[in-house]
């Protein structure tokens, strides 16, 4: 398991293949302070299985989870101000769960941001 640090503010594809390359990690767990996941931050990254996503998170970059093979589940809010493109693609096992007032992507998301994945799944609540 990586724990990121509390009082980080940003996930980053360098800091992110340099821990993983380095050791055997199957969870990666985010503090309440990371603002924003920046593009490949976790690009094919195949052996995670788990990683949360605090509600803290106000953007998710390009392509950000692609390829992540082995993750399952995600919850993320639609209070999330942008998702960039491709950013869950080709997780193929990832049920992907957007918790929202409405049922509706947000229109400041792209629209191609959960392409090649298991499913999705609108769950309401007020956010």
């Amino acid at each position: 398991k990586l724990i990121v640090c509390d009082g980080e503010t940003e996930i980053t594809y360098p800091d992110m293949i340099c821990a993983i390359s380095k050791y055997d990690i199957d969870e990666i767990v985010l503090p309440n302070t990371i603002i924003t996941i920046h593009d490949h931050a976790f690009f094919d990254c195949s052996e995670i299985k788990r990683i949360n996503i605090p509600a803290s998170v106000q953007y998710i970059g390009a392509q950000a989870f692609w390829g992540m093979d082995a993750l399952e589940e995600l919850s993320i809010t639609n209070n999330i101000g942008f998702v960039g493109k491709h950013a869950f693609c080709n997780c193929r096992k990832l049920t992907l769960t957007i918790f929202c007032k409405d049922t509706e992507i947000p229109s400041d998301w792209e629209s191609d941001f959960f392409a090649n994945i298991k499913a999705v799944h609108f769950r309401k609540h007020n956010i």
